[in-house]
């Protein structure tokens, strides 16, 4: 049995207000008596089937981002909300078919 990362990710029953921006939801335990919601990030899959690259994605995403933000002072380009809302699913989670997706421009370069 499985089911869509976005059924998951998006229940309020485990992420209060699920399409807002709060990084401090991974640092606490969550108000409704669940230890933690790391045990519901499932974008990797969860139990004997789940990813066997999840340390090196994670990491990848990590150092990948990080090189990213701190070179970069990037600002929306053409990009609202409505580019990451999920509006259909294929076995994955879809953007709308009409989007470009996120879109960034780069206004400077950090220079340290």
């Amino acid at each position: 049995m499985s089911s869509s990362t976005y059924f998951t990710h998006y229940n309020e029953t485990f992420f209060p207000n699920p399409r807002r921006f709060i990084p401090e939801r991974w640092l606490k335990t969550s108000e409704n008596g669940h230890e933690s919601v790391k045990k519901y990030l499932v974008c990797f899959g969860k139990g004997s089937r789940s990813c066997l690259g999840y340390n090196l994605g994670t990491s990848m995403l990590f150092l990948a981002l990080a090189a990213v933000v701190t070179k970069f002072d990037m600002v929306p380009f053409e990009t609202d909300d409505r580019d990451v809302e999920i509006q259909r699913d294929w076995s994955i989670p879809m953007g709308r078919p009409d989007t470009k997706g996120v879109r960034a421009m780069v206004v400077s370069k950090i220079i340290a």
